[in-house]
């Protein structure tokens, strides 16, 4: 009941719980729903399901910098560091440029 009505919390533990039994389309599913009301953990999942692609899931590196550069954006330490340090040579896009420099300049890179 509470998974359906925007409790991230719950949101998260199905996803958890989907993930554990192997079914990751479904944890994806509440995954994306845990992180759209505001949990940077879920956030992180998805970044690295997305950045690494999983069974059923293609590898969409867009997608999953999104969801690190929305981790980052509400403060969450490890997408923080991750994007501190990684590679600079990485071909970020022009938008995720303009969210690198804004996080910068608030003097969290």
């Amino acid at each position: 009941q509470f998974s359906n009505t925007g409790d991230s919390l719950s949101q998260w533990f199905l996803a958890e719980m989907s993930f554990q039994s192997g079914k990751i389309r479904d944890a994806v599913r509440w995954w994306k729903r845990s992180a759209e009301n505001g949990d940077v953990d879920a956030m992180m999942r998805l970044s690295q399901v997305f950045r690494n692609g999983a069974d059923g899931i293609p590898k969409e590196e867009a997608r999953g910098n999104h969801w690190l550069l929305a981790a980052a954006a509400l403060g969450h330490q490890d997408a923080i560091k991750y994007i501190s340090w990684e590679d600079k040579t990485k071909n970020w896009t022009k938008v995720e440029r303009l969210w690198l420099l804004e996080m910068k300049d608030m003097g969290w890179l």
